[in-house]
């Protein structure tokens, strides 16, 4: 029978203690998720086939803070950053008719082998960091802003599982698939087991450059530079030795400028920015037979024009609205696929990056005498049509190739809020 089981808790906390120069703030947060899907792989009556997937992670994060409590035209932050995870995955695919050629290969690996393609394993994630940033008043207009944080990022842990190999062809393997005595290939070339150990570590030094001019009372105009950096991984895959198991950090250089300001006597607020981010090593997820896993792009640039309104109507109507441009594109470079085969992607639509959004939200209060109070929230959305994968595919899925194309859509939300006089209790009917 198929089914599906999904555990979370979360738990934070949050501490804060003024001193007489400065304020010291806590954040510590624990995280534990667990789930387990069986799924039907067959899909007929008979029970051939089973997949099952099984993820479990807990989570430990640390952050300490000094901020600046003074009245000065410089104001400053400071802190160190701690993060840790175990994670455990595993893909299996039960097959009946692997039933057979399980029960042959047991005796030569000296335990009993599943009747499955089994992949999975451990890692282990901890990550370091210390960071600070200034902000300094040149004047009553203006105010500069620099920051710089370092991080360090260790990934660790086991790939480990078994599978069928197709066609009883023992594969050309690499000799540190032998060196390791927990790997082995059965002799008929039918079954394989793997167990090895796989890890990396990273680091990286970032930072952050920004002026805010207040050109009036109503507007700021606002120009933003930065670096970033997001770590690299382990991916989880069929026999490590002939995979990329390692995939690298990502990198971006982002630029952007902007307006912010509150108009007509404090009624109208609108937003406006440009900005464009410079990737390299952008990091990209494909589906293999384990499931996802990650790989490294050369280079891409994301680049755009974002606007959002809010606006008071009436005294008890409000309105929201947002524009995104977004022109997306990677850099020229060829990614391999497998087989000695590549795929040219330069020029390619960046991943779940949509070339156009954009949304109109009207929100209406109304009191209602001794019984409380009503709330009715409308909201249309569009999202233009995205690639799920960077090898931006629209073929028809019936062709050679397939689609990762999803179309436009567009999004109808209605909402009505009624709470109690007290504001105690709420209750939301929304279609």
């Amino acid at each position: 029978d198929e089914s599906q089981d999904n555990e979370f808790t979360l738990l934070s906390a949050t501490f804060e203690w003024d001193f007489e120069y400065f304020t010291f703030k806590s954040i510590t947060g624990y995280v534990e998720t667990s789930f387990e899907i069986h799924k039907d792989s067959d899909y007929s009556a008979l029970d051939l086939g089973e997949l099952v997937l099984e993820e479990s992670a807990e989570q430990f994060s640390q952050e300490i803070q000094f901020l600046s409590s003074g009245d000065g035209p410089l104001q400053w932050i400071a802190g160190l950053y701690y993060f840790n995870e175990e994670a455990t995955r595993r893909s299996t695919f039960l097959q009946s008719r692997y039933e057979t050629i399980a029960d042959n290969v047991s005796p030569f690996f000296g335990r009993e082998i599943p009747s499955a393609f089994d992949v999975g394993g451990d890692v282990d994630s901890e990550s370091y960091a210390v960071f600070g940033q200034l902000t300094y008043d040149v004047s009553d207009a203006v105010s500069v802003i620099g920051g710089i944080r370092y991080t360090d990022d260790e990934k660790s842990g086991r790939n480990n599982g078994a599978q069928f190999l197709p066609g009883n062809v023992i594969p050309i393997l690499p000799p540190e698939f032998y060196d390791n005595p927990k790997n082995g290939i059965h002799p008929s070339g039918q079954f394989i087991v793997y167990d090895e150990e796989v890890g990396d570590s990273w680091d990286e030094v970032t930072y952050r450059f920004s002026v805010n001019w207040q050109f009036t009372d109503e507007a700021m105009m606002f120009a933003n530079y930065s670096t970033g950096y997001k770590s690299g991984g382990i991916n989880q895959v069929p026999v490590p030795s002939l995979a990329e198991v390692i995939y690298d950090p990502e990198f971006v250089d982002a630029i952007e400028l902007g307006i912010k300001s509150t108009l007509m006597d404090g009624r109208l607020q609108l937003n406006t920015s440009v900005y464009r981010n410079e990737y390299e090593d952008l990091q990209f997820q494909v589906f293999r037979l384990a499931g996802p896993e990650a790989f490294n792009a050369e280079g891409a640039t994301v680049q755009g024009l974002e606007v959002e309104i809010q606006a008071i109507v009436t005294d008890s109507l409000y309105m929201d609205a947002s524009l995104g441009w977004t022109d997306s594109e990677f850099d020229d470079q060829e990614i391999p696929v497998g087989g000695g085969a590549v795929v040219d992607i330069g020029g390619n639509q960046v991943q779940r990056t949509p070339d156009l959004t954009y949304s109109l939200g009207l929100t209406g209060d109304w009191e209602i005498n001794d019984y409380g109070s009503l709330r009715l929230r409308l909201e249309y959305s569009y999202t233009d049509e995205i690639y799920y994968t960077a090898f931006n595919r629209d073929a028809g899925f019936d062709e050679a190739g397939g689609s990762d194309l999803a179309d436009d859509y567009h999004n109808v939300n209605a909402r009505i809020f009624w709470f109690s006089p007290d504001e105690v209790w709420t209750a939301e009917l929304s279609v």
